[in-house]
């Protein structure tokens, strides 16, 4: 694996264990307006590091498509959750009934089933290619359904 690969992907798993680090601190540390909302994110930002990191250190497609949805979860969650810590945090709790949130996550879940799917997988990636065959990220081709996923981000 190329010396840059690597050290990109330490960079991601520390970058993991920070957000993790930091998410340990809030919790035992702050009992204040919007926390839980931020416990979820950084674990959120947590799983798409890490998943990024193992994406990178993989070898074979099939090992880094697993790593692909798992970092897509960390993904798609990202917008709703950094959403919900806004309105947590400055008091706008009339906005998080329910309802509301079912409507935010509407697209984050058709993504997952999406992402998660075989057979409807090229709806959201049209192509995933190694970029290098000793490991490294992924080139991946955007479909038409990544686009509604980039307008609600």
């Amino acid at each position: 694996m190329d010396i840059k690969w690597i050290v990109f992907g330490v960079i991601l798993v520390v970058n993991a264990i920070f957000a993790i680090s930091i998410t340990i601190f809030v919790a035992k540390k702050f009992v204040v307006a919007g926390r839980n909302a931020l416990i979820f994110a950084l674990i959120s930002l947590a799983i798409w590091s890490f998943g990024y990191a193992m994406i990178t250190f993989s070898t074979n497609m099939e090992t880094k498509q697993f790593w692909l949805r798992v970092e897509n979860i960390g993904i798609t969650s990202q917008p709703v959750l950094w959403f919900y810590f806004i309105l947590t945090y400055v008091r706008q709790t009339r906005f998080l009934k329910w309802p509301h949130i079912t409507l935010l996550c509407i697209i984050p879940v058709i993504s997952l089933t999406l992402i998660f799917s075989d057979q409807w997988f090229h709806i959201y990636y049209t192509s995933i290619k190694l970029s290098a065959e000793n490991g490294g990220p992924l080139i991946i081709g955007r479909g038409p359904w990544y686009w509604m996923e980039f307008a609600q981000s």
